[in-house]
């Protein structure tokens, strides 16, 4: 791969036409069935975008603009459709932990701000139309907030709450377990999850049967949340005999989906917290340069959904993206490029609505 060749890594887009993952294997009417190949359709990336000096480790994706951030402490900002990078943004070394570099570990966007949080427990907030850096929350750098507030450890995950008839609301999980939410537009702490002993992996929110914010962590259980009471409703165990890490997650519907350290991806019904069917793709995989086989399942480290076509898109450390149809065990697709573990993906549509782009960080 060229990155690798020049020690670099890169956030690469997969661009996928929709037509054709609506009539995979099935009929028009959109009803996905097994097809004649057990893998379903193989592709290769059409595009790479080249830049970070150094791994990628956090993507986002909002209105045709793919933005990526790693191990360099840059921020870089990829216009989809015309291939390259419109702009930077560059990290500051945070007071709270002066021996690690800002390096960025997860990003937010939306309309008005950008928000990326670092292994140096610092989250920024930086204006979308100027990308200019606005203020600090939650860390030594934010004179308005009390030390209690703080997140003690790498921000791994960011997940946006908007609501036209509420405040819009960012949460922020890190490597110290903690969920903590903020007002978006004044930067104040509302308040924390606490329930989790372990560092938090992946956030999402979910509306049927009813609204609930979802934390997977490395303590080896799923939470749900109610934003309103702040508490615990309910706590899913990913396996019966260990603790096994819930990496990622995402929803469709009364289905909730969750990628674990295993290579499984399961699904639990959202009306009664039962499992309801598992995924099982990205295990002992034979991929790369010399059919280079893996010994042991492998880490779903990413999980996101194209909720207008009902397609789950998965990426893992076998190097492989799949795309899958939930409720079923069919892999409707497998996207190989990369050569090293991919650590997750984001997602959305251009051109007409006609091609899923699909950003990978590895």
């Amino acid at each position: 791969m060229l990155g690798a060749a020049q020690g670099l890594r890169m956030a690469l887009t997969l661009c996928l036409s929709a037509g054709p993952l609506r009539l995979r294997g099935g009929s028009n009417d959109g009803e996905m069935m097994r097809g004649g190949s057990e893998e379903g359709e193989l592709m290769q990336p059409s595009r790479s975008f080249l830049g970070h000096n150094g791994t990628v480790l956090a993507l986002a994706y909002h209105e045709g603009i793919l933005y990526s951030g790693g191990l360099d402490c840059i921020v870089r900002l990829w216009d989809v459709k015309m291939g390259k990078c419109i702009a930077e943004l560059e990290t500051s070394q945070s007071d709270s932990c002066a021996i690690l570099s800002p390096s960025v570990s997860s990003i937010a966007v939306n309309n008005d701000n950008i928000w990326l949080g670092t292994i140096a427990s610092s989250l920024e907030k930086w204006d979308t139309e100027t990308r200019m850096r606005i203020s600090f929350v939650g860390c030594a750098e934010d004179k308005r907030c009390k030390m209690e507030d703080m997140h003690k450890g790498s921000i791994d995950v960011l997940l946006l709450k908007e609501d036209p008839h509420a405040t819009t609301m960012l949460l922020s999980g890190a490597a110290d377990g903690m969920i903590r939410l903020w007002d978006a537009d004044t930067d104040q702490a509302l308040g924390v999850l606490e329930g989790h002993t372990d560092a938090i992996y992946a956030l999402a929110e979910t509306v049927d049967p009813c609204p609930y914010i979802v934390s997977g962590s490395n303590d080896g259980t799923i939470r749900v949340w109610s934003l309103q009471s702040r508490k615990c409703l309910t706590v899913l165990e990913t396996d019966d005999f260990e603790d096994l890490p819930a990496l990622s997650l995402a929803s469709l519907g009364s289905s909730l989906m969750a990628g674990t350290i295993d290579g499984i991806i399961q699904t639990w019904n959202m009306n009664d917290w039962n499992m309801a069917h598992e995924f099982v793709g990205h295990c002992d995989s034979v991929v790369g340069a010399g059919e280079r086989s893996f010994s042991r399942q492998t880490p779903v480290n990413s999980l996101w959904m194209a909720k207008s076509l009902g397609v789950l898109v998965s990426a893992s450390a076998d190097w492989l993206v799949r795309l899958w149809k939930p409720g079923t065990d069919f892999c409707i697709m497998t996207c190989r490029g990369h050569q090293c573990n991919i650590f997750a993906l984001t997602g959305g549509w251009w051109g007409g609505g006609r091609e899923l782009t699909v950003g990978i960080r590895s």
